[in-house]
């Protein structure tokens, strides 16, 4: 399929592309599921892909904080390491790589990737990328939510304090070539999205 192609760097998803933690996870997962009297079958396949405070917050349990939970749940799984494993090929793979030119996104925070990518023997590349979003209700019916992400360091970009001051105020990069590029933006992308809750009818 990409015989004969070139690609300037890559961005990987992390659980099922080049890891395998869903069992800790779902470990982890279903004993709290248990705990607060969900379904625990059905509720498991929708903890993936997603930060666990968003998914605490969906189930609009009562009594139940959501950041705690969240926070909670993150120990959890950072103790329970157990059965993480590479994908098949891919730290070969990545070995190969730059570890400039490559790079992770995943709903996982920071602290738990690490853990779970050292658990597996999986290489740490050397870019960053930073992302915040912001969630507002300006009526009961109506979520907005406003997502900002960023790169830091990787492909060719200085990884020192001016670039990450540049990065935070949305500035444009200098590649770091010997000037013989003129400045070009940031991997920089924000966004917003609607959520819409509608009466239920009978």
């Amino acid at each position: 399929m990409f015989a004969g192609r070139k690609f300037a760097a890559f961005l990987f998803d992390m659980d099922g592309t080049i890891i395998n933690s869903i069992a800790a996870a779902e470990r982890v997962w279903a004993e709290w599921a248990h705990r607060h009297g969900l379904d625990v079958a059905a509720f498991l396949p929708t903890i993936h892909g997603k930060r666990a405070v968003e998914t605490i917050s969906a189930l609009e349990l009562p009594g139940v904080d959501p950041v705690f939970e969240a926070e909670a749940l993150l120990k959890a799984e950072a103790a329970d390491l157990d059965g993480i494993v590479a994908i098949a090929g891919a730290v070969a793979f990545l070995n190969s790589l730059p570890p400039e030119r490559w790079a992770i996104a995943t709903s996982a925070p920071r602290e738990l990737a690490l853990l779970r990518m050292k658990a597996a023997g999986v290489p740490v590349p050397n870019v960053r990328f930073f992302a915040a979003r912001f969630n507002f209700k300006p009526r009961p019916w109506l979520e907005v939510g406003l997502t900002r992400t960023a790169q830091w360091c990787g492909g060719d970009r200085a990884c020192d304090w001016g670039t990450f001051v540049d990065m935070v105020l949305g500035n444009d990069n200098q590649v770091d070539d010997g000037g013989a590029s003129a400045e070009q933006p940031g991997n920089q992308m924000a966004g917003y999205d609607l959520r819409l809750r509608l009466p239920h009818r009978r």
